[in-house]
Order: C-alpha cells, then structure tokens, then sequence
C-alpha cells in the first residue's frame, strides 16, 4: 500500500518511516510521536521557583490545547487513539493509528514533525 503524500507532509515523516508504512497494510496501527508546534518561554539561567518551572509547561499545554482537539478529530475518522491525555513538556503526543491516519495527522497545520515510536533496547 502507498500513502499518497504531498511535500510538506514528507518534510514532517523521515524517508525511512514513510517507506516502511508504505509497505504496511492501511488497516495496520503504527504507534507513533506527534511533534506539535508549542510555544513555551525559554528558561532562567538561575535556579527557579516551582511555579515558575509550571509556567512553560502550562503555556505548551494553552497553545497546543486546539492541536490536540484536531488530532481526536482524525483519530474518529481513521481510526486511533491517545497513548497519553495530554501533550508532554516537549509539545510530544503519542499516538497509535492507521496507515492513513498516519497521512491524515501530518497534514495538519500544528503538527511539526511525526515520529516513530520505537522500543528502547539495551545493546550487548
């Protein structure tokens, strides 16, 4: 199966995960990272206060709160879930979905870059 897939979408998947969905089937789930575009405040270079250290954790979540309800909306219709409920301190949201759910996410406008996501192994 091949994903039909325009430019800016093939700038936000690596050659190497696209090929490989490719030759999955589009009933197939893949887990993935959704990198959103989230805005934070850079950090103090002194030590911070609890509050302050919340303050750009609680501005990726505002900014990526829309993304958010827009990748629910390509999960109904392709099929998927959230691994998680909400975006981490990185604007990164783990997903499992479809194939075309794949292509559907990296069409939206707030999604940065799309991810595989890969199991951490010890090397011996």
């Amino acid at each position: 199966m091949s994903v039909q897939i325009d430019r800016t979408q093939k700038e936000k998947i690596s050659p190497e995960f696209l090929a490989r969905i490719n030759r999955l089937d589009s009933k197939q789930t893949v887990r993935i990272i959704v990198m959103l575009f989230a805005s934070g405040k850079k950090t103090a270079k002194r030590r911070q206060s609890p509050d302050e250290r919340d303050k750009p954790l609680k501005a990726i979540l505002e900014t990526t709160q829309q993304a958010v309800h827009d990748i629910e909306t390509v999960l109904k219709e392709y099929g998927g879930q959230k691994l998680a409920s909400k975006p981490n301190a990185l604007g990164c949201l783990p997903i499992e979905t479809t194939v075309p759910g794949v292509n559907a996410l990296a069409s939206l406008q707030e999604v940065k870059a799309i991810m595989e996501d890969q199991p951490i192994s010890l090397l011996r």
